[in-house]
């Protein structure tokens, strides 16, 4: 991607394996304002270049933001194996920089396996990684910060290797070694343990973190909600008491092999801001943050007429064209939501009705493609006990539904609000 002058937002794409004679392997961007482009939940991997393998930012008061984003397995044959950046700035919210290599022709001049930082330039990373990158002539794996450029940083960092960022700032001085949980402070020197990148749910390729790793709820408060509330692969991030750093939300399911659901939010419309095909898939950022404000994650027991619900998977979902397959996501067969009887014992735990549980008809169920999650539309539910059981589901890979977490599938998920 060539981008000169006019303002360029590349969202939810995988750019890799492209190679430049010049610089910017993945991405060449100048812009006549600062922090002007940017790349949202876009993962840019394996590409090569002079400098910049990944992305290349040149031009005064120029700049690059990267949100939510992967910049993996590039290679500079000089400077900046993931991100270079001449005269201008680059940002990063949320977003992971690892195995990139500087010097990739290993003649031993280059720096910054993970981004190199020009003179006059500016490096602003907020809740973001930047580890397992190499500078094959030994000089900076992670960053390199070159004459007058510098690493502001915005907090909540995990850099494995400081050397050859001299220029290193905090943007305030509440960095306490000391407790791992204080608010404003950078990891300098923690290993994340980031996995090999793979395709770990979500539309592009992602690393995947362990159950202990440093980054797990040590990321930016204020980032953990509204229209950054989701991850890369487009996972609810849980608040309080904080999200993850970097673009990748540990769920517990990330290397379940079963399809499993990660998450349940209630919405609510009136019948004028009735949700469109449009809606969904032309303007999806508003829609969950839409939904993301009615304040009923799961939570039992909260006070709130319902009319909608969004369920997210791991993995994406089977979901062949029409909606009468068996295993289609969109079937309203697979599904079977109930009101609770005069018994008030739920008795239903398949798609068909048991008992004197009672049947409530669905209006329709939407695949959210990007974010690997559906949306259940149902008539205006008002407080009450309710159940929805989905059976028959599968990934697109043909990975069975385990509904139950017993790790073996092919049961139905029955869930209870």
């Amino acid at each position: 991607i060539y981008i000169v002058g006019s303002y360029t937002s590349v969202w939810h794409s995988y750019i890799h394996h492209n190679d430049a004679s010049g610089n910017g392997g993945g991405i060449w961007a100048d812009g006549y304002y600062i922090f002007g482009h940017d790349s949202r939940y876009t993962t840019i991997a394996a590409n090569t270049a002079n400098n910049g393998g990944g992305v290349y930012v040149e031009g005064v008061d120029s700049g690059y933001t990267l949100i939510n984003s992967t910049v993996s397995g590039n290679t500079a044959y000089t400077h900046g194996g993931g991100i270079y950046t001449a005269n201008g700035g680059v940002v990063t919210l949320y977003t992971t920089i690892a195995n990139n290599i500087a010097d990739g022709n290993n003649s031993g001049t280059g720096d910054g396996g993970g981004i190199y930082i020009a003179d006059t330039s500016i490096f602003s990373p907020y809740s973001s990684i930047l580890a397992d990158n190499q500078d094959l002539s030994s000089d900076a794996p992670d960053c390199y910060t070159a004459g007058s450029g510098e690493v502001i940083s915005g907090d909540q960092n995990v850099i494995t290797n400081i050397t050859g960022c001299d220029n290193f700032q905090v943007e305030n001085d509440s960095m306490i070694e000391g407790n791992e949980y204080f608010l404003q402070r950078d990891y300098l020197g923690f290993d994340p343990q980031l996995g090999t990148l793979a395709g770990n749910g979500g539309r592009t390729l992602t690393h995947s973190i362990p159950a202990d790793s440093v980054v797990i709820a040590r990321g930016g408060l204020t980032e953990c909600f509204g229209i950054w509330g989701y991850d890369l692969r487009g996972h609810i991030r849980p608040f309080p008491p904080s999200c993850d750093i970097r673009d990748y939300e540990y769920t517990g399911n990330n290397d379940d092999p079963l399809l499993v659901y990660d998450s349940v939010t209630f919405g609510y419309h009136s019948d004028t801001n009735y949700p469109t095909l449009d809606d969904l898939y032309n303007d999806i950022t508003e829609l969950r943050h839409y939904y993301d404000i009615r304040n009923v994650f799961s939570v039992p027991g909260s006070q709130y007429d319902a009319s909608s619900f969004v369920i997210g998977f791991n993995q994406p979902l089977y979901d062949p064209y029409g909606n009468i397959a068996v295993a289609d996501v969109t079937n309203l067969q697979n599904y079977q939501l109930v009101s609770i009887g005069t018994n008030q014992m739920f008795e239903t735990t398949s798609c068909t009705v048991s008992g004197d549980d009672i049947a409530i008809p669905l209006i329709r169920v939407l695949n959210h493609h990007i974010f690997d999650e559906i949306l259940i539309e149902i008539e205006l539910l008002s407080v009450g006990d309710y159940r929805i059981v989905i059976c028959n589901l599968q990934a697109d890979d043909g990975s069975l539904l385990d509904g139950n977490g017993d790790g073996i599938g092919g049961d139905p998920l029955i869930y209870d609000f």
